[in-house]
């Protein structure tokens, strides 16, 4: 067993998915596909991570060269391409974002959202402990973050302070779920082990950081959204006490600790902690799985109560955690960007269209990869027409916003126009595959500093969302755009409507609507 010091990006961070050719552009430059390859950030246990420029969207993103020790077979290719798939359908704002996939000749590379700040281990390193209110603002975020990854089926197995992002803004971000496996699943034995500064390589062997694993991870056994609740509570043990719980002066005995040996009182390195604070993380840290919390969002919930604050206030008020790092307030964004002169804050109703790309055969990935180009390319330019910002671009899906930079009365008509037009495209130009959209007008917060504007979409984007898995399969039957009642209610003088109540459907008691006489 071998070890080897924790290489991951330290200035800016963040990254993981998806495939194209690597070469030269001019000047000598480096590309990836359309991915001009910056400075290099570090390294983990899936490859390297580089800072990268989209040059087709001109925005700054982050790219990861998968190791080949992770891609030798076409299984574990595919198994990769499987597992960036379900990650891309994640979308939370406490999870660095997945852009892209892209196959080289020297092999493949996550294309990710570029999140800029200092990871907690950075944090931790430089201030020591945190105040337990600042520790347990970040915490919720983080349990959060992996209560959308687990809804989707998926566990992180890596959670620890050098995996997580404090943005200039305050905000939590888990980054790379480079490791990140289904929650039903065995750790796979072609795969890398350890990738810390307490870490050991080799086939065969343990998936994850050994500081931060939990008992089940450690005796080799399979996991579950369980095992993220304990590196959950290593890290919020850490956080407040700047100590590793189980750590000791070798992997193997760290491993020993984790199995056998409860973890010191946190009152011993900082008495003034609440008992209820002090609970849970012991809670989180139960060697038996059945023991820990019963979800993340249970976890989330009692940080929140901890700090006076419900989901509802939460999500209706959006932050960027409280405050400064270090700083024990828990003032939110709104009331930090309300400063006179430069900085700002605005409530608006904007209407989202969420548009996905589904094979005809639900089975087939292959499809999808080939359209996908040319599916992009038409919500470019319908998005030019219409007038909707493209807000984020992930896989197979495209996230629009009506109403940025400049707030119209028919944004939600224009929603629909392009949400017509993109079906009736899709069918008409490309084969096998089929677009189906989600449409919803909520309120969302512009946060406005000097030059720079922050959409927080926080509630409004979650309906939106949660709107794309009602319209079900690609089948001739389904239909293919659905709307919240408030869509309806804007675009109703223009559009027939009607309700989507068929008994057993997912949407029923949602007030969801589907159009009438499409196409």
């Amino acid at each position: 067993m071998t070890t080897s010091d924790d290489t991951r990006p330290r200035d800016s961070a963040a990254v993981d998915p998806d495939g194209a050719e690597t070469g030269r552009g001019s000047g000598g430059e480096r590309r990836v596909g359309p991915y001009r390859l910056g400075e290099r950030l570090g390294a983990g246990g899936m490859g390297e991570v580089f800072k990268g420029f989209d040059v087709r969207l001109e925005r700054p993103v982050a790219l990861k060269n998968v190791l080949a020790g992770r891609q030798e077979s076409a299984v574990a290719r595919r198994r990769l391409l499987r597992e960036a798939r379900a990650m891309a359908k994640v979308h939370h704002p406490s999870i660095a974002q997945i852009h892209d996939w892209v196959e080289a000749e020297d092999g493949d590379w996550f294309v990710m959202e570029l999140v800029t700040g200092s990871t907690l281990r950075q944090v931790i390193d430089g201030k020591g402990a945190l105040p337990w209110r600042r520790a347990a603002a970040l915490g919720a975020e983080i349990a959060e973050g992996l209560e959308a990854a687990h809804a989707a089926g998926l566990v992180h197995r890596d959670l620890k302070p050098a995996n997580v992002m404090v943005t200039p803004a305050g905000r939590a971000k888990i980054l790379d779920f480079g490791l990140a496996k289904g929650s039903a699943a065995t750790p796979p034995t072609d795969a890398p082990a350890f990738d810390d500064d307490l870490s050991a390589t080799g086939a065969g062997q343990l998936i994850g950081t050994v500081s931060a694993m939990s008992p089940e991870q450690a005796l080799g056994l399979p996991v579950d959204a369980r095992t993220d609740l304990f590196a959950l509570g290593i890290l919020l043990y850490e956080l407040v006490t700047a100590v590793s719980p189980f750590r000791a002066e070798n992997a193997v005995s760290t491993l020993a600790r984790i199995c056998n040996r409860e973890a010191e009182p946190l009152e011993t390195f900082n008495p003034d902690l609440p008992p209820a604070f002090s609970e849970l993380v012991l809670e989180l840290l139960a060697k038996e799985k059945d023991q820990r919390p019963v979800s993340a969002e249970s976890v989330a919930h009692r940080l929140r109560g901890l700090l006076g604050e419900s989901r509802a206030e939460r999500t209706a008020e959006p932050t960027g955690g409280a405050g400064p790092v270090g700083d024990g307030s828990s003032q939110r964004v709104t009331r930090d960007f309300s400063s006179s002169g430069r900085r700002s804050s605005e409530r608006r109703l904007m209407a989202l269209a969420v548009l996905e790309l589904a094979s005809d055969d639900p089975d087939d990935d292959e499809i999808l990869l080939e359209e996908m180009p040319a599916f992009q390319a038409l919500v470019d330019e319908l998005a030019s027409v219409h007038g909707g910002h493209i807000e984020s671009r992930t896989g197979h899906r495209v996230v629009l916003c009506f109403g940025h930079p400049i707030a119209s009365a028919d944004d939600a008509l224009r929603s629909v126009r392009l949400a017509v037009e993109a079906v009736r495209r899709v069918r008409g130009d490309l084969e096998e595959v089929r677009a189906r959209v989600a449409l919803h007008a909520g309120p969302v917060l512009l946060l406005v500093e000097g030059e720079r504007e922050i959409l927080v979409l926080g509630t409004t984007l979650e309906r939106a969302q949660a709107l794309i898995s009602t319209v079900g399969s690609a089948d001739a039957e389904a239909p293919p755009i659905v709307a919240s009642g408030e869509v309806e209610r804007l675009t109703r003088d223009v559009y027939d409507w009607g309700p989507v109540d068929a008994p057993g459907h997912p949407s029923a008691d949602l007030g969801v609507f589907h159009l009438l006489l499409m196409v």
